[in-house]
């Protein structure tokens, strides 16, 4: 993937871009509990259940 600040090419699954430092939050399926790290992606394409950020899936982890 690339980075959305910089556009260098970076590793799927890393949280920071090691060039710029721009965070890479994935964001989480509620439901099926999978990660997306396109930021694109508004909508589970599994599912379809509205994607959360990892700090927002932990907060709903907190409430169940």
């Amino acid at each position: 993937m690339k980075c959305p600040k910089c556009n260098e090419k970076i590793d799927d699954r890393t949280n920071y871009c090691p060039y710029c430092g721009e965070e890479i939050a994935p964001k989480v399926c509620p439901k099926c509990q999978q990660y997306y790290s396109n930021k694109k992606f508004s909508f589970c394409p599994d599912c379809g259940t509205k994607l959360v950020s990892r700090y927002q899936m932990a907060k709903i982890g907190e409430w169940l």
